[in-house]
């Protein structure tokens, strides 16, 4: 392997925009990121250059950032490289959805349980007769736009709920869809083996 101005530059800047506080520097030695011996000001020494490199002088791959996850998911299934341990995943995702049901239950509960007491009062308003109100100021005629408003709102809540759930499915089907024709298409140009070592 040839050695890389370049890619150790990227290697460096990247240490320097992580590790920017003293806070940072405690972390990155506690987790053996750096030698344990070295300490803040040296440190802050040797790696305030680095972080003013431009980035016409560090490699390509590190002008980006770190990709997401999810992304480096879809790149392992779509270009099936030999370093990886599984053809479905870069890496190995919680085993149990418990965190996701917990995180998503309480907002749906919420919002399906105050949707539901909003159009159950409204159909218990609808449904009493006029005769049982005990109101002898109100006529029929003087109900007719309470009804009329409670029907609107409601064929408008269930067009919104209809959007929403559609939504729900169509949104992401469609992101799947687009990233499997794209990754397809580019499976042919993908990086040689040999250039993921730069």
């Amino acid at each position: 392997m040839v050695f890389d101005r370049k890619v150790a530059l990227g290697f460096m800047r990247s240490y320097a925009l992580l590790v920017r506080h003293r806070v940072d520097f405690v972390l990155a030695r506690d987790s053996h990121l750096l030698p344990a011996e070295l300490d803040w000001a040296k440190w802050s020494d040797f790696i305030f250059h680095f972080r003013y490199i431009e980035d016409g002088d560090v490699a390509k791959r590190y002008h980006y950032g770190q990709l997401r996850l999810s992304r480096l998911n879809w790149a392992v299934r779509l270009f099936r490289p030999s370093c990886a341990t599984t053809t479905w995943f870069y890496e190995l995702p919680h085993w149990s959805i418990d965190r996701y049901i917990q995180g998503a239950i309480a907002p749906l509960a919420f919002g399906f349980a105050s949707l539901s007491l909003v159009l159950s009062s409204m159909q218990v308003l609808l449904a009493v007769p006029d005769e049982g109100l005990g109101l002898h100021r109100l006529t029929l005629s003087s109900l007719v736009p309470m009804r009329q408003t409670f029907w609107i709102f409601s064929i408008i809540v269930l067009l919104l709920l209809a959007v929403i759930w559609s939504l729900l499915f169509i949104i992401p089907s469609v992101v799947i869809s687009w990233q499997l024709v794209w990754g397809f298409k580019n499976r042919g140009n993908s990086l040689s083996p040999t250039s993921h070592k730069v």
